[in-house]
């Protein structure tokens, strides 16, 4: 692919990918194969947060 993500450096020496994926809206198989599709292209920080 070629492209590097940028990456963050945490205080204990972790490195945070700068680019996540957030999956408010997603539900159901659906959501499912985006977040799927997500990895594959190389997303590693998944945001899973939800809204009460």
């Amino acid at each position: 692919m070629g492209t590097t993500i940028p990456e963050i450096t945490l205080n204990d020496g972790l490195l945070l990918p700068a680019i996540g994926f957030g999956t408010y809206k997603l539900n159901g198989a659906a959501g499912v194969h985006i977040i799927e599709s997500a990895i594959d292209a190389g997303y590693r920080l998944l945001d899973f947060a939800f809204k009460l």
